[in-house]
């Protein structure tokens, strides 16, 4: 859609070779990447895939530095937050956005994720209200308004505008569910535990602080790639993942976590026995 536009998107990668990023230096790496030029950032926290989340403190920092640039290079730069996880937040950690913090901000929700139904495109889009009574305000109303009208299927009709109040009445269930979040973490941390002390050593895992995601990183002994991996996977013990490149991260591989426990431990048990067949074929291709 940027590119449409006759934007230049430039992603902005949170991982070195074997490891995610801090937080501090994420920020820092995001201040040296903003230019004359920037018009957008788009900031999606928790992050897909790797369930990186910034906390207040963080975000304050993050505001400040796009307000001093925004001063700096004399144009407003302005911020789509994609919310789609903030009711996944683990670690008794609290959700925290960015537009409480810098005003030039558009919110990005949708139900899908919370109702565990995600291809159900339905959500909203909203202003932070701390824009109210700027400039920028009219003209990014205006502008959202003449978007939806013009794309049509975007703009809703009185179906599901009635059926919001139906949706929010689940999402209150699904977030009030006692020990919804208790079961999330018990299954991230159960596979975080399988690769780190179960696999052999030389794996790289992201312990997620948010979403229903992990990611993690084969050892480099095994000299193969994330797709590589995947495939191999899925022959040897019909599982499936998602290879790290969709997301431009070549190696990587990311774990989704919404099926049921017992699932889940399967899958571990699957990806001990994956790891057990690589650890072996590799000893014998050194006799």
């Amino acid at each position: 859609m940027t590119e449409t536009n006759g934007g230049v998107c430039k992603p902005l990668s949170i991982y070195d070779d074997d490891n995610v990023l801090s937080n501090a230096d994420i920020i820092q790496k995001l201040e040296r990447s903003i230019t004359k030029k920037t018009k957008l950032l788009i900031l999606n926290t928790p992050n897909n895939p790797s369930g990186v989340m910034f906390n207040e403190q963080e975000l304050k920092l993050l505001a400040s530095i796009l307000e001093r640039k925004s001063q700096q290079y004399g144009q407003r730069i302005m911020v789509i937050i994609d919310e789609a996880y903030r009711d996944f937040v683990y670690d008794n950690n609290a959700y925290c956005s960015l537009a409480a913090h810098y005003p030039y901000s558009l919110i990005v929700y949708t139900y899908g994720k919370i109702l565990l139904a995600p291809q159900q495109r339905l959500g909203w889009i909203a202003i932070s209200p701390l824009m109210y009574g700027k400039p920028e305000y009219g003209m990014l109303s205006q502008r959202i308004q003449r978007y939806l009208s013009f794309s049509g299927w975007q703009f809703p009709n009185v179906i599901p505008g009635r059926g919001l109040v139906e949706l929010e009445r689940l999402v209150h269930d699904m977030k009030s569910r006692r020990g919804l979040k208790e079961q999330f973490e018990r299954k991230r941390d159960l596979i975080v535990d399988t690769i780190v002390n179960r696999c052999s050593n030389g794996y790289s895992v992201t312990k997620s602080k948010g979403t229903f995601y992990l990611v993690f990183k084969p050892p480099r002994r095994y000299k193969m790639s994330g797709s590589e991996f995947c495939k191999q996977l899925i022959e040897k013990e019909n599982v499936q993942l998602l290879p790290g490149f969709v997301f431009g991260l070549p190696g990587w591989i990311r774990v989704t976590y919404t099926a049921p426990l017992e699932k889940v431990e399967e899958f571990c048990q699957r990806l001990v026995q994956f790891d057990r067949y690589l650890r072996q074929k590799q000893q014998i291709s050194k006799l």
